[in-house]
This record gives C-alpha cells, structure tokens and sequence, in this order.
C-alpha cells in the first residue's frame, strides 16, 4: 500500500536524513498520513511606525467673557396730586335766626295788634284798668314765646333740609375732586411703567447681542485653533515612516527527527503532526 508523498513531506525528509524521500505516517497506522496543512515554517511580520518630531498639541482655546450688563434703569414713582380736603359746608345758625324772625313776623304783628287792641279799652275803675293791662301784657309775653318758639322751630328744620342738600353736593363735588387726581395719577403711572418698559428692553437688547457677539467670537477663535491643528495633524502623519519586518523560523534536524519512528512495512512516521 503506497501513499503520494506532499511537497514538504520530500523536503523534511531529505533535510532531516539525506535520504531519498519517504510517505510519513503516524506510529504503525498506515492511513494516518501527515496533513498538508502542517507547514515547516514559522513566519512573523512586524510593523512599526516612526513619526518625525513630537505630535503637535492643539493651541488654547478661546474663553468665553461673560458681557458686562448695562445699569438697570430704575423705576421712579410719579407724584400723585394733592388729594383735596373735604369741606362741609357751614351750620349758620345766623340764617336760622333770620329765617326764624321772617317766619315769626305775621305771629308778632297779630300779637301786638291783640295787645294794643286791649290796651286802647279805658275803664273807668282804674284797678280793672290796671288788671286789664296786666293780664294784656302777660298775654303779649307768652304769645311772643310761643311765636317765636314755633318760627325758630320751623325755620331749623327748613334750614336743615337745606343744608343737607348742600352737605351732599359738597360731597358729591369732593369725590369728583379726588377721582379727578387719581385718575390723573393712574394716566401717569401707566406712561411711567411704559417710558421703564422700553428702557428695560433696550438695555436687555444690548446686553443680548453683546453675548452673542462674544460668542461668534469664541466660535470663530475655536474653529481657528481646531483648523490650525488638523492641518498640523495630517502633515504629521504624512511624514511617518512604517517600517515592516519578516522574520521565518525553520525546524532544526534534532527536532525534526526526536518525534519520527520506523514502521516495519511502511517507513518513517511522525506522531502527533497528522490530523
């Protein structure tokens, strides 16, 4: 039974023994011939690369400054008018007086018109003269009580309808004063919150476009920098040297023969090489 030889089965055998190559298999079993998978040599590559001076380093960075905000403008409360003082309108007693003396006139000239009447009466016994003008007096007294009791008594109320009407135009002619300033202050207040507005948004319109201003920059000094490096970068690398080592390492005689065995019919064998 004979088995084709390989290539590296003929060259093992003819560095190993100097002798005419032979078919290998393992210990005595003839079917078990050397894989040609099994190669006589160990071949390593290295690769390295030398690159010319040390990597470049990106430049700094810009930093970013914050902008200064502009003086808040300050809200200045505007004046309120003076408020007017509530003015009631005068008691006059004296216009009481008057009207109680206009209203007790027709009362008095009755009266004195009764008493004169008694007092013209002559009588010839003089103490019913003197009795009659007693009693005539006495009477004018006391009617002029009551006269002038009753028109000072309707005068007052007449007075005091009157005066009550006055109150309440005074009144009503106060709150309109006093509505008039306030709403004069409301009309000012509401143009102040409007004139603080507008100084408001224009300093916060400032202060916006001056960051974003300084960020445009930083963008722009940053993508400078980054460029600058890139740039460095790729020549740096254009300028690397790779170097590639081949190193093949070959079986000596001594280890290639220690593990080959004699088979009686079949020849030379190496076990543990076979698959």
């Amino acid at each position: 039974m004979s088995y084709e030889e390989s290539d590296w089965m003929k060259d093992s055998w003819n560095r190993v023994t100097g002798r005419a190559p032979r078919s290998y298999y393992v210990g005595s079993n003839p079917s078990s011939k050397l894989s040609n998978t099994v190669v006589p040599t160990e071949q390593t590559q290295t690769s390295t690369v030398s690159f010319n001076g040390p990597m470049p380093t990106p430049g700094a960075l810009a930093t970013f400054d914050l902008p200064e905000r502009g003086v808040t403008p300050e809200f200045e409360m505007p004046e309120m008018g003076e408020i007017p003082t509530f003015e009631a309108p005068l008691y006059d007693e004296g216009k009481i007086s008057k009207m109680a003396q206009q209203q007790a006139a027709p009362g008095l000239r009755n009266l004195r018109t009764a008493v004169q009447s008694g007092l013209s009466r002559r009588y010839e016994n003089p103490n019913v003269q003197r009795m009659t003008l007693r009693d005539a007096l006495a009477g004018y007294g006391q009617g002029l009580e009551e006269v002038m009791s009753g028109a000072r008594q309707s005068a007052s109320t007449e007075y005091a309808t009157k005066y009550a009407m006055e109150y309440k135009a005074a009144g009503m002619n106060w709150e309109a004063a006093v509505q008039t300033v306030r709403d004069k202050y409301a009309g000012q207040m509401e143009a102040r919150k409007m004139e603080f507005q507008a100084e408001l948004d224009e300093v916060n319109q400032v202060y916006a476009a001056s960051v974003q201003a300084e960020s445009q920059r930083v963008a722009a000094e940053n993508a400078r920098v980054m460029s600058i490096f890139d740039a460095a970068m790729q020549k740096y690398i254009a300028g690397a040297t790779k170097t590639t080592t081949t190193t093949q390492k070959y079986a000596t005689a001594d280890s290639a023969t220690k593990n080959i065995t004699r088979h009686p019919f079949y020849g030379y064998g190496m076990p543990g090489w076979a698959k």
